[in-house]
C-alpha cells in the first residue's frame, strides 16, 4: 500500500481550534485516541534504514505491529510505501530478538498520544509527542 502523508508542527491553541473543527465533521465513531510508543530501527547492513527506509515496532493500546516505510518525498507531502505485520503481544520479545540476529538495532523510542479522525478516504491524526510538542498528520491510503 502506498500512504500519501503531509505533517507540520501546530500550537496548543491550534490543535484546540482544529480538535474543535474535526468533532463537528467526524462522526463520533469514526474518531480514536491512542497511546503509541514506536521503538525505531537502524541496520548493520543496509544504511538507508533510518534514513529513506524506517523500519519500527509499533505498541498501541493493545496492538502490536512491525511497520517499514520506503520514503519518497515529494515538494509538500511525502509518499510512502508501507507494510504493516501485526504481531501477538506475547511474540514481540522473539520478534525483538529475531531482529537483533539479523542486524537490526534498536534505536531512538517514540512516544505519543494521538487523537485520529477518519473520514471521507483520509485521516487525520493530532499527535502530542514526548518531548517533541503537537503535530497534525493528514495521510491517505492508495
Amino acid at each position: 500500500m502506498i500512504e500519501v502523508e503531509a505533517k507540520v508542527v501546530i500550537s496548543e491553541e491550534e490543535k484546540r481550534e482544529i480538535v474543535e473543527k474535526l468533532r463537528s465533521l467526524c462522526p463520533p465513531e469514526k474518531v480514536y485516541e491512542s497511546y503509541e510508543e514506536d521503538l525505531f530501527f537502524n541496520s548493520i547492513y543496509d544504511p538507508s534504514i533510518g534514513v529513506d527506509k524506517t523500519l519500527k515496532l509499533r505498541k498501541s493500546n493493545d496492538e502490536v505491529k512491525l511497520v517499514f516505510k520506503c520514503k519518497e518525498r515529494g515538494e509538500n507531502f511525502k509518499e510512502s510505501l508501507e507494510i504493516e505485520v501485526r504481531v501477538k503481544s506475547e511474540d514481540a520479545g522473539n520478534l525483538l530478538r529475531l531482529l537483533n540476529m539479523l542486524g537490526f538495532r534498536g534505536g531512538l523510542t517514540v512516544k505519543k498520544r494521538r487523537l485520529s479522525f477518519i473520514f471521507d478516504g483520509y485521516t487525520v491524526n493530532l499527535d502530542d509527542v514526548e518531548g517533541l510538542g503537537s503535530f497534525l498528520e493528514v495521510e491517505v491510503l492508495a
